[in-house]
């Protein structure tokens, strides 16, 4: 986590993340929103204690569990398999002693700067999916909701919204990512 400046007792987050090089040849990209507390304990994407996708992803190719592995091998990993990530959310701006909060009805109202994911996805020039980390939105997430939405109208067929890996593991929820990520 960089903290960019405490501002009346708020705090801006910057996106731990930002000078990830996504590489160009990648043909799955996935998206998430950038949850402060995350990025403050972790080294990589998706490397939270509760998230299970570096179980998920390595088991729909035969793999083993990555969750416990260093940055460098989940990176590897990645470029083997021809993934990417990428978050729609570059900074919020929170109140002091809420920077480990991700609840995404907390964070929506608070982003101050958002990613233009369709740009940069643009550089990308082998995609075949991209999906999105959430399946359900309710009003408290407008912001992220309608994001999503321009990403769904913009990637069409390409675009999918997938179960969230950051909670208890679920079989039928390993079958959906193993489709997801062999689809054509």
């Amino acid at each position: 986590m960089m903290i960019k400046d405490v501002v009346n007792e708020k705090v801006l987050v910057k996106h731990g993340f930002l000078t990830h090089t996504m590489d160009t040849g990648a043909e799955t990209v996935i998206i998430g929103t950038f949850n402060p507390g995350c990025i403050c304990n972790i080294e990589f994407f998706y490397s939270g204690a509760r998230n299970r996708l570096w179980r998920l992803l390595p088991a729909a190719f035969g793999e083993e569990d990555l969750r416990k592995a260093s940055r460098d091998k989940k990176i590897k990993f990645s470029w083997r398999r021809g993934i990417e990530f990428i978050d729609i959310i570059s900074e919020v701006e929170v109140e002091k002693g809420q920077e480990c909060n991700r609840n995404d009805s907390y964070i929506d109202p608070r982003v101050t700067e958002w990613r233009d994911v369709i740009q940069e996805l643009g550089l990308l020039r082998n995609v075949k999916r991209i999906c999105f980390t959430r399946r359900t939105f309710n009003k408290s997430v407008y912001e992220i909701a309608l994001r999503v939405t321009k990403l769904k109208e913009h990637f069409g067929r390409k675009f999918r919204l997938m179960p969230s890996p950051a909670w208890y593991p679920v079989a039928a929820e390993q079958a959906i990512w193993t489709e997801f990520l062999h689809a054509a």
